[in-house]
């Protein structure tokens, strides 16, 4: 506790940070708050602001990034202050993911679309590769990290050019 503020603590948590920001949002995709459907799933996911992939590579691979989580097992006196730490579980880090998209080709092809709708996927011709999948408009996934506003959820919805639909991946085309 802090002494001049009674009854606050400081408490470290991690945000997913996206510095692409929209260029690679569908690509990427973006976490967001635990559905109630998904609650019971995962003990873990009952943690009060406990986030999960919900599209993208948050979603595909939200096993393998997350890791697994730590605990720790304090002795506390009457007053619910801590005398000492009797056991400590640290946290298991989530994998690193690497993919074949270049960040340069990615901004470029994502330019390109300017103001339009539209999806993009360019390959390496040699070895299938995807070098750039784009989907625009797109949406910045970092706004979803620190937690969206229900207003800013209903424009992204009432888009006529659908933001958040990966239309690389999902949109169908003759």
């Amino acid at each position: 506790d802090l002494p001049e503020l009674p009854g606050t603590a400081i408490a470290e948590a991690f945000m997913r940070h996206y510095p692409m920001e929209a260029e690679a949002s569908h690509l990427v995709g973006y976490v967001g708050a635990v559905s109630p459907e998904e609650k019971d799933q995962n003990p873990l996911f009952h943690v009060p602001g406990f986030k999960v992939g919900k599209s993208g590579l948050e979603k595909m691979l939200e096993m393998d990034i997350r890791g697994g989580p730590g605990v720790r097992h304090l002795e506390m006196n009457a007053h619910g202050v801590p005398i000492r730490e009797v056991k400590r579980e640290d946290p298991v880090p989530g994998k690193d993911i690497v993919t074949t998209i270049d960040r340069r080709l990615q901004k470029f092809a994502t330019e390109r679309f300017g103001e339009e709708s539209g999806a993009a996927i360019v390959m390496h011709v040699n070895t299938g590769e995807i070098r750039a999948l784009v989907s625009t408009p797109a949406f910045d996934p970092n706004s979803f990290s620190k937690g969206i506003t229900s207003v800013y959820w209903k424009e992204l919805n009432a888009n006529e050019k659908n933001p958040l639909l990966n239309k690389a991946i999902t949109g169908q085309y003759p």
